[in-house]
């Protein structure tokens, strides 16, 4: 059985620059990534105060190695342990966070 680990969002170091107000989350387009993804987007822009916070849907493999390559600044819908290989593929990259 797989476990759903919603509230974990994977960070990238590379992201967007310093002092940027701007955010790419990564969304697998599953039902509650997609809610998750927009309700994430909404309190960082309303809440936070991020100008921008653009969510991209890509497949799981293209998310993964978007953090770990800066190319998005996060991805909010872990799996573990299915995903844990993705996980260790990019773990020097990036900061798994608790929920």
């Amino acid at each position: 059985m797989l476990l759903l680990t919603l509230g974990l969002f994977l960070v990238g170091c590379g992201g967007s620059s310093s002092g940027s107000r701007e955010l790419v989350v990564g969304d697998i387009g599953w039902d509650e990534n997609i809610a998750i993804a927009n309700l994430t987007k909404v309190l960082l822009e309303d809440e936070i105060g991020y100008e921008d916070v653009e969510l991209r849907t890509l497949d799981v493999v293209s998310l993964y190695q978007g953090v770990g390559t800066g190319e998005l600044d996060a991805f909010q819908d872990v799996w573990l342990p299915a995903h844990e290989d993705y996980v260790g593929e990019i773990e020097e990259d990036t900061e798994l966070l608790g929920s």
